[in-house]
């Protein structure tokens, strides 16, 4: 594989250890694995994506419960967003810096 190759490979999955894992049932979740979403999972996502927004997003490319994600640690939630924006940032840098 050459370097260009590798560099332009898009990353099928993250995983987001949380430093504040959270019981669900007899399970403790200590991680989420997120896909890559579909477009199905960001449609409806507006020009300027709101935190809430993200949150779903994450919540449907993780599989997971909307209550395991309302349960994170503010410091988790906030990795878990930039994961996901991980994934929509394919397009071109314009220097913006994400508002939410």
């Amino acid at each position: 594989m050459t370097e260009k190759t590798a560099a332009t490979k898009k990353v099928k999955q993250i995983t987001v250890p949380l430093s504040e894992p959270i019981a669900w049932g007899e399970e403790t979740i200590s991680e989420l694995v997120l896909k890559r979403p579909k477009a199905k999972d960001i449609e409806h996502l507006s020009a300027d994506p709101t935190l809430k927004e993200l949150l779903t997003v994450a919540q449907k490319c993780s599989r997971q419960p909307k209550r395991v994600i309302d349960d994170l640690d503010a410091e988790d939630a906030m990795a878990v967003v930039d994961a996901v924006a991980d994934f929509l940032d394919g397009g071109q840098k314009t220097g913006n810096t994400r508002s939410f």
